[in-house]
């Protein structure tokens, strides 16, 4: 169930509206609330806090310029704040894996800066290999730190071949936590 908190806005003839917000869904999960959650939501808040002079649920401060809207105005996607709005990969279940394609002009180790968020510490496994999955760079654990609800872009190095290579972040039955990875830069 949901926590109330008693916001209320106060304009310039009186106290505005006591109402209920989001926050506590969006933010553990990095994602838009979902429409059953909503629905659960707004079922609770006009049950139980109605009674006592809730008035409104709103999405305060979720919906912005580069946030997505369906022509009614329901939200689809948002961002945080520094967030490019191009989206990012939600990394939190074992097996899962996000490989990017990077073509390297020479072999060598480039500077590798992964823009993620994470509530908590995680820890993934980073590797990467040809198109053929001859091996270039070993698996390897790859920690993030807990960002307390902001984008951080720490930078590492990593070694690529000549060519075409595929880089792979991934979460194995040896790796923890929860990231919202948003881009991977290399260079």
């Amino acid at each position: 169930m949901p926590i109330a908190s008693r916001n209320s806005v106060f304009p310039r003839s009186g106290a505005g509206p006591l109402y209920w917000n989001i926050y506590g869904w969006p933010f553990p999960h990095i994602a838009a609330i979902p429409e059953d959650e909503w629905k659960a939501d707004i079922d609770w808040l006009a049950r139980d806090l109605a009674p006592h002079g809730y008035t409104m649920a709103c999405t305060d401060g979720w919906i912005e310029g580069s946030s997505r809207t369906t022509e009614h105005g329901y939200v689809i996607s948002y961002t945080l704040s520094g967030h490019e709005a191009t989206g990012y990969a939600r990394m939190a279940g074992e097996d899962q894996s996000v490989t990017f394609s990077v073509e390297a002009p020479r072999a060598g180790t480039y500077r590798l800066d992964l823009r993620y968020h994470a509530l908590q510490a995680a820890r993934l496994t980073l590797g990467v290999e040809r198109p053929d999955r001859t091996v270039v760079t070993p698996p390897r654990p790859l920690a993030f730190g807990p960002t307390s609800n902001r984008w951080s872009t720490p930078s590492g190095r990593i070694r690529l071949d000549r060519g075409k290579n595929l880089v792979v972040l991934m979460r194995t039955a040896g790796d923890s936590g929860s990231i919202a990875l948003n881009y991977v830069d290399i260079g």
